[in-house]
C-alpha cells in the first residue's frame, strides 16, 4: 500500500504543478494501531523512506512516538514535530 499511496501523492503534486522532490510533506501518525508507542510493522515507516527516495522533506507527527528508533528495515532518525497551524503551512500538500 506504501507505494500506492506515493503514486497518490505525486498525481495530487502534479495537479498542482509541483514537484515531489523537495516537497515538505507531513505524515500523520507513525505508530501501528491507536494510542500506542509501537512502531512494528507500521506502513509508515516504509512511506517515509520512499517519499525521501523521491527527493522529498518529510517530517512526521505522532504523540505517541517522539522519536523513531533503529529498527532491523529501517533508521530514519527522526522526530515527530508538533501538529500546529505552522507546522501545517508548510506543509506542501495536505
Amino acid at each position: 500500500m506504501p507505494y500506492y499511496v506515493v503514486e497518490k501523492v505525486v498525481d495530487a503534486l502534479n495537479k498542482k504543478g509541483k514537484s515531489i522532490n523537495s516537497s515538505a510533506i507531513l505524515i500523520l501518525g507513525l505508530a501501528y494501531k491507536k494510542d500506542v508507542d509501537d512502531t512494528r510493522e507500521s506502513p509508515s515507516l516504509k512511506l517515509i523512506e520512499l517519499l525521501m527516495q523521491r527527493g522529498a522533506q518529510v517530517a512526521y507527527s505522532d504523540p505517541h512516538i517522539p522519536v523513531t528508533r533503529k529498527m532491523r528495515m529501517f533508521d530514519l532518525k527522526m522526530s515527530s514535530v508538533p501538529l500546529s497551524e505552522e507546522t501545517l503551512r508548510n506543509t506542501t500538500v495536505w
